[in-house]
């Protein structure tokens, strides 16, 4: 299986890199993991003082679950009671230190979730940002419901919710989803 999440530290700044273009930084069961894995290691070691993540390549940040690894997948009953199993930035992982996200492209659905638990957003031009969830029948998971309802204002976290649309960076920027477009 090719996987990977890079991690790196430099100067006490860990950056983590969601490293599959290919698939538009889509997230499968095994990257996952290694996302928490890399999580853990912020929150656990002394030396790193912030962390960053971001997604390889410019045309997306993460465009979140990867669909088609989910779909038809055996996963049993207990294991969804398994909460703190893998946790992650944006499910139950709590990092007391900033963490900082650089947006290039795509935004979406999980990608979304994990942009909302970040400290300080920092989004390319060309990126694009949705929780579509909705469009497929499903809701956003990992908090992505409640952190949008509390970051910004109720009618827009409903437009954002109830619609799934798609909305670029000028935006995130007039609602305070991300602090700077460069």
């Amino acid at each position: 299986v090719e996987m990977s999440i890079d991690f790196e530290v430099r100067e006490h700044v860990a950056t983590i890199t969601i490293n599959r273009p290919d698939r538009l930084n889509a997230l499968d069961a095994e990257h996952y993991a290694a996302l928490s894995e890399a999580w853990v290691r912020v929150r656990d070691d002394h030396d790193i003082r912030c962390a960053m993540v971001t997604g390889a390549g410019d045309r997306s940040f993460c465009s979140g679950a990867d669909l088609k690894s989910w779909i038809g997948r055996e996963v049993a009953a207990a294991d969804h009671w398994l909460t703190q199993k893998d946790p992650l930035l944006n499910r139950g992982l709590e990092v007391w230190k900033p963490v900082i996200a650089a947006v290039n492209g795509y935004c979406l659905g999980g990608g979304m979730t994990l942009l909302l638990a970040t400290d300080i957003r920092i989004a390319a031009t060309h990126a694009t940002f949705n929780l579509a969830e909705v469009k497929r029948g499903v809701i956003a998971g990992n908090g992505g419901t409640q952190r949008m309802m509390s970051q910004v204002p109720y009618a827009i976290a409903m437009e954002i919710l109830l619609t799934g649309d798609t909305f670029d960076t000028t935006m995130a920027e007039r609602w305070g989803l991300v602090n700077k477009v460069v």
